[in-house]
């Protein structure tokens, strides 16, 4: 009961300050890739099909997003047609914010056993910064952090719910595609880490069964994604985008866009998206900055290690790019966050290691997708919930220490 009213006194204090801030910022309307999720939500709410009505091909269905936002997003449209579509995504992402706190708190419960160290665990992503300006922001990095988070839950509850937790984690992938690659990189962990328990003959089932419930959903919108463009595998049309976007000769030599990512009509000689849109579909759009990306990576190998090393920098390193507050204020708790991990991790106690193994996986990944497209917070955030069990269970495990050493040195 405890634990319960913890978690629940943390959910709702994130969505009322979350829901404050969106009464703040109504009515300025999300930009950026938010504007899309909520413009495709609108469509799913009208029953128009998943259509996005800002890009170039109004007309064809959409298959550069992921659909779980948007698929989230559209419950509350339809429930609340003639309000404005912005404050809706920042009050949903508010309540997910708040649901992905309370998840928190029994993920860490479950991994420790400590009811003090859980309701910290949740307190600290009631307030990180970073996920209230994405929730502010109206991007799909909410929709991850909360479907990871009751995948995990779910996972580590066993029994029947492991399979639930599996195919949760196959949505989260709906909203970060470079996730997909959770089970492979995980499979790969286990392997060389831990083979012994990998190739017993039970775990060899599970994890195929686990794995292809993880794939279900995703191998579902593939396979639509083949149904309307005829292209396959497509779990979404902006990889291109964003692998040119991240290796062209402005991101490699401009300090100020150095590891990170433009759009490819801004890189010199580039044509329009419009001017593309003319001749060729959305996929073939996307294959066509592909290649671009591919031609540029091979022609400049010299160069990589320089604009890899911009990308890691961009990417994890908690600093501000941008000198305004915003900015600043989420620099400054990634850099806490990062700091307290590293200084508290060997307080980890007791070491989980299905977890552990998760961690890595979200980190290679991460680590991997930056260094092939761009360095972006919205990457490493994706990762760095779930560095927050080991912060508040470490934290936990010294504190008790420090009481520990106090009571012996008092007899």
């Amino acid at each position: 009961m405890l634990l319960f009213m913890a978690g629940l006194a943390v959910a709702l204090g994130t969505v009322a300050v979350d829901v404050a801030a969106a009464i703040e910022m109504h009515p300025a309307p999300v930009d950026g890739d938010g504007a899309q999720y909520v413009a495709l939500a609108q469509s799913l709410a009208a029953n128009r099909g998943y259509y996005l009505d800002i890009d170039v091909w109004p007309d064809r269905p959409n298959v550069g997003r992921a659909p779980l936002w948007p698929a989230l997003l559209s419950v509350p449209l339809r429930v609340f047609p003639r309000a404005d579509p912005s404050f809706i995504a920042r009050c949903t992402g508010a309540v997910l914010h708040g649901v992905s706190a309370y998840l928190l708190v029994m993920l860490t419960f479950q991994l420790t056993g400590d009811v003090k160290a859980s309701a910290f665990a949740g307190a600290i992503l009631a307030a990180y910064a970073p996920e209230a300006g994405l929730v502010i922001g109206g991007y799909s990095e909410v929709a991850y952090v909360a479907a990871t988070l009751a995948g995990l839950v779910l996972f580590f509850e066993g029994g029947l719910l492991t399979y639930a937790g599996a195919l949760l984690g196959g949505a989260a992938a709906l909203a970060r595609p470079n996730y997909a690659a959770l089970p492979i990189v995980l499979t790969f962990l286990l392997a060389v880490f831990r083979p012994r328990a990998l190739f017993q003959g039970r775990s060899i089932l599970f994890a195929v069964a686990a794995s292809s419930l993880f794939y279900l959903l995703p191998a579902l919108w593939i396979a639509r994604n083949y149904a309307v463009s005829g292209h396959f595998p497509i779990l979404s049309a902006t990889e291109g985008e964003a692998l040119y976007g991240g290796n062209n000769p402005v991101v490699e030599s401009e300090l100020n866009v150095w590891g990170y990512w433009i759009l490819p009509p801004d890189i010199p000689g580039e044509r329009s998206k419009l001017e593309l849109s003319r001749q060729k579909s959305e996929v073939q759009v996307n294959t066509y900055y592909h290649d671009k990306g591919v031609r540029y990576i091979r022609e400049h190998l010299p160069l990589l290690p320089r604009l890899i090393v911009g990308k890691v920098v961009r990417g994890f390193v908690p600093v501000a790019w941008t000198q305004v507050p915003a900015t600043i204020v989420v620099a400054s708790f990634r850099f806490c966050l990062y700091g307290v991990f590293l200084a508290f991790f060997r307080f980890w106690r007791p070491r989980n290691e299905a977890f552990d193994a998760v961690v890595a996986s979200m980190f290679l990944i991460t680590l991997g997708t930056t260094v092939v497209y761009y360095g972006s917070f919205r990457f490493t955030f994706c990762l760095e919930p779930f560095l927050i069990p080991f912060v508040a269970a470490g934290v936990s495990a010294a504190l008790r220490t420090e009481d520990r050493s106090a009571a012996i040195a008092a007899r």
